[in-house]
C-alpha cells in the first residue's frame, strides 16, 4: 500500500524561494514566454490582419532552357562579373551614413593656385577671337601685382620662366616668420664703443689712477677669496695620513661590532621571536562605541560654536583687517615694483647663448712706477681686436668661446737594428 502525505493548509509564502516551491506558475510563464515571442515577430497575432499575416507568390515560375540558343541569350543577357564586384553584396543598408572621402586635386588647390586654375580654365573655354584680344591686356598675375613690389620685380624678370614665377609669386604671398622681440635687443645696455677709464691714460691723475687701482684690488681679492673657499671645500677637507696610517684605520673600521675571542656569552633564548609583547586587538564595546560617537558629536559642535564665534568678533575689528588688507596691497605693490626692476636690471645684462657662460677680460692697469708719463716711453699693453671682441660677445651678438688647441698627432717610433748599430725610424702616419 502507498503511503499518502497530506499537504500542510498552511506554509510560509514569505520568500521567492516558498512561493515557487508551494504555488504552481506553469500557466504564467507560458503565456509571458508566448507573449514575448509574439513581441520578438513584430506584433502580437491577434492584431494583425490576414494581409499581414499571409502574401500572394505573383512571380513567375522557372522557365527550363532546352535550346541552345535560349542559353546563349541567357549568357548575354547577364552582366558581367568584373561589374558585379562592384555592386553591394546584400540589400542592407550602410550604418554608417557619413564616411570620410578622398578630396580630389581642384578641392585640394588653396588660396592663390585655385584661382589661378579658374582663370586659366575659364580663358581656354573663351573662343580663340576673344582670347586674341584679351592676350594683350588680361593677366594671370594682375590682382597679385598691384601693390606688391616684388611680385612685380619677378613677374617682369626675363630670366624666370612661368614655372619659377608661380613658385616664387606663391612663396611671397605666404605669412612671413616674425621674430621675437627678446631676440631684437642684443644691446644688453651697453655702448657699441665704451670710453677707456681715465686710470688707463699714460699721465693719469692720482685720482683717477687710485680708482682704477682699487678696482683692480677689489678683483683680485674676490679671486682669492674663490680660490680660498674651492681649497676649503676640497682639499683640507680631507685629513692627510701615510700608508700604515691607512692600514691602521682600515683594519679599525673593518673590525667594528665583532665580537672578540675571549667573550663566551650564550644568548637566552625565551621563545619569543620580537623584544616586544604582542598586542591583544580587544573590541569596544556598546558602552564605548556609544560614548565615542557623543564625543564626536560634541567636538563638531564646538568647532561650529567657534567659527560663529569668530565671525561675530571679525565684525568689531572691520577696522584693523581695513588696516591690514591695505599695508598687505602697499607690500605686494612694493614687492612687485622691485621685481619689475629687477627683471629690467637682468633684461640688459649680457645673456647666455651658448655652453659658455661671458666672463669680462682683466682690467688693463700700469702701476706707479710703470707709468712713463710720455708716449715714446709708453709700455704697450691691451689688444684693439680682443677688445671689440669682448665687445661683441657682452652686447649678446656673438657667443662666448675658448681658444681651441690643436692636439699633434702622437708618433711611434721604432728601432731599426742593421749591423752592430741602431737607428731609431719616426712614422708620423701610425697614430
Amino acid at each position: 500500500m502507498k503511503m499518502t502525505v497530506a499537504k500542510k493548509k498552511r506554509v510560509s509564502k514569505k520568500t521567492k524561494s516558498a512561493w515557487r516551491k508551494h504555488v504552481d506558475i506553469g500557466d504564467v510563464e507560458d503565456y509571458l514566454e508566448d507573449l514575448r515571442h509574439e513581441e520578438r515577430m513584430g506584433a502580437p497575432l491577434s492584431t494583425l490582419t490576414n494581409e499581414e499575416l499571409f502574401k500572394v507568390d505573383t512571380g513567375t515560375e522557372e522557365v527550363i532552357l532546352t535550346s541552345k540558343q535560349q542559353k546563349r541569350q541567357q549568357l548575354r543577357d547577364k552582366p558581367l562579373k568584373h561589374l558585379q564586384l562592384l555592386k553591394p553584396h546584400t540589400n542592407v543598408p550602410d550604418p554608417i551614413t557619413k564616411r570620410n572621402r578622398v578630396k580630389s586635386k581642384e578641392e585640394k588647390q588653396k588660396g592663390i593656385a585655385k584661382f589661378i586654375n579658374k582663370k586659366l580654365e575659364a580663358r581656354a573655354k573663351r573662343p580663340k577671337q576673344i582670347r586674341k584680344v584679351e592676350e594683350e591686356t588680361d593677366d594671370v598675375w594682375e590682382n597679385f601685382c598691384e601693390d606688391d613690389s616684388m611680385a612685380k620685380e619677378i613677374k617682369t624678370n626675363q630670366w624666370f620662366n612661368d614655372e619659377t614665377q608661380m613658385n616664387l609669386l606663391l612663396g611671397s604671398s605666404k605669412k612671413k616668420k616674425v621674430m621675437p622681440n627678446t631676440m631684437k635687443n642684443k644691446s644688453a645696455g651697453v655702448e657699441s664703443v665704451q670710453l677707456p677709464h681715465p686710470g688707463t691714460s699714460y699721465n693719469p691723475s692720482y685720482e683717477d689712477h687710485k680708482n682704477l687701482m682699487d678696482q683692480v684690488i677689489a678683483e683680485e681679492l674676490k679671486i682669492i677669496k674663490e680660490e680660498e673657499h674651492l681649497a676649503r671645500v676640497t682639499t683640507k677637507m680631507y685629513a692627510k695620513s701615510t700608508v700604515q696610517e691607512k692600514e691602521s684605520n682600515w683594519l679599525v673600521e673593518m673590525s667594528e661590532g665583532l665580537k672578540p675571542d675571549n667573550e663566551n656569552e650564550e644568548i637566552e633564548d625565551s621563545g619569543r621571536i620580537s623584544l616586544n609583547p604582542p598586542t591583544e586587538n580587544k573590541k569596544k564595546n556598546k558602552q564605548q562605541r556609544r560614548k565615542q560617537q557623543e564625543e564626536k558629536i560634541l567636538r563638531a559642535q564646538r568647532i561650529i560654536a567657534k567659527k560663529e564665534k569668530r565671525k561675530g568678533s571679525d565684525l568689531n575689528r572691520l577696522r584693523a583687517i581695513q588696516k591690514s588688507i591695505e599695508s598687505l596691497e602697499a607690500k605686494n605693490k612694493e614687492l612687485f615694483e622691485k621685481k619689475q626692476k629687477l627683471r629690467e636690471k637682468k633684461s640688459l645684462e649680457t645673456k647666455r647663448l651658448a655652453r659658455l657662460k661671458f666672463e669680462a677680460g682683466d682690467i688693463d692697469f700700469n702701476r706707479g712706477d710703470e707709468i712713463a708719463g710720455n708716449l715714446r716711453n709708453l709700455k704697450k699693453g691691451g689688444s684693439v681686436l680682443g677688445d671689440r671682441f669682448k665687445s661683441l660677445q657682452m652686447r649678446n651678438i656673438i657667443p662666448p668661446t675658448e681658444m681651441s688647441v690643436r692636439k699633434k698627432a702622437k708618433v711611434k717610433r721604432f728601432e731599426k737594428i742593421k749591423g752592430d748599430w741602431k737607428k731609431t725610424v719616426a712614422r708620423p702616419g701610425f697614430i
